[in-house]
């Protein structure tokens, strides 16, 4: 009997590990990111604990919509979107310094558990990079006349 003691041990490591691993990052101040209003077209999702890249078709296209007053809107098809709002703050990450980090009210179910996420923004390309190391980033392009 002396594998269950090992079991639990091993067991005990492997979920505390990650937890002291990721780092919650601390806030700085609250920003407002004016690029980031807006209607955006869910591309692809990649990375996370497999690697994987998933990509947008038309089974499982989202727009995820942000307006001014810092409420959002996440479309599913023909499904009730999820509505909330959102808050825009930068923090002091520990390996990437001052970044934009966009915290979302609510959970939604593409996204879940994460609720925050790095805000980067490239033209018309939105990315929302996962502040854990094994999670994926979304990766979402303007929709048209914007």
């Amino acid at each position: 009997m002396r594998t269950l003691p090992v079991i639990i041990l091993s067991l005990l490591q492997f979920i505390t590990v990650p937890l002291v691993a990721c780092v919650h990052p601390s806030v700085t101040s609250q920003v407002v990111l004016p690029h980031l209003e807006g209607a955006w077209r869910w591309v692809s999702s990649e990375g996370g604990m497999t690697g994987d890249t998933i990509f947008a078709t038309e089974a499982n296209n989202r727009v995820l919509t942000f307006e001014r007053d810092s409420t959002f809107r996440m479309q599913h098809r023909s499904n009730p979107p999820v509505v909330g709002t959102y808050t825009v703050f930068l923090s002091e990450e520990y390996e990437l310094g001052e970044v934009p980090i966009i915290r979302f009210s609510r959970e939604i179910p593409m996204f879940s558990p994460d609720s925050e996420f790095i805000v980067r923004i490239n033209g018309d390309t939105l990315i929302l990079g996962s502040l854990w190391t094994d999670a994926p980033s979304h990766h979402f392009v303007r929709q048209g006349g914007q």
